[in-house]
């Protein structure tokens, strides 16, 4: 429906896409291929959103996750650095480049773009700063997760996740 009323208009494309792209991660798949069909239709209007507008960075960002969901790691890679390169202002490629970093083991790389993004363009945002401290763990740097997991309890005494953070780099 939405094709036939806004052809041109590739961010109401886009958020035909990335609703396609968020029911298909809520879907659990039984062996029906749902989850599979959803993703496939939101790949295809990455695509499409990116042969009318070769400059979409954000169609560019949904068509590397959906190949990363599908670990095809090295081509979402490859996506995101071409994205950091050509769009400097953009934070979102390079938290997704870490984020895969982690997964292949990478950790110094995954923490040099957590820091990248921090000092860049999210200063003190909590959610970064966590997935510093959990790629400090994943790397065996206890020490290092633990004092900025500590930090980061200072500035928000309250949140369970910190302690329970906290918990496992002691108990390391």
């Amino acid at each position: 429906m939405l094709e036939r009323i806004v052809p041109d208009d590739s961010y109401s494309f886009l958020g035909l896409a990335n609703i396609c792209f968020k029911n298909a991660l809520g879907i659990k798949d039984g062996g029906g291929g749902e989850q599979d069909r959803m993703l496939v239709k939101a790949y295809n209007k990455y695509l499409e959103i990116l042969y009318h507008d070769q400059t979409n960075c954000y169609a560019c960002i949904g068509l590397a996750n959906i190949l990363a969901f599908f670990n095809k790691t090295e081509d979402a890679l490859e996506i995101y650095k071409l994205m950091s390169h050509s769009n400097p202002n953009l934070y979102q490629p390079l938290i997704n480049q870490a984020h895969l970093s982690i997964g292949l083991k990478n950790y110094e790389l995954s923490i040099n773009l957590y820091q990248k993004v921090l000092e860049k363009f999210k200063p003190n945002d909590l959610r970064i700063e966590m997935y510093l401290a959990k790629a400090y763990y994943r790397k065996g740097d206890f020490e290092a997760s633990k004092t900025l997991t500590m930090q980061l309890l200072a500035r928000y005494p309250n949140h369970i996740g910190l302690r329970f953070n906290l918990a496992l780099c002691l108990y390391q």
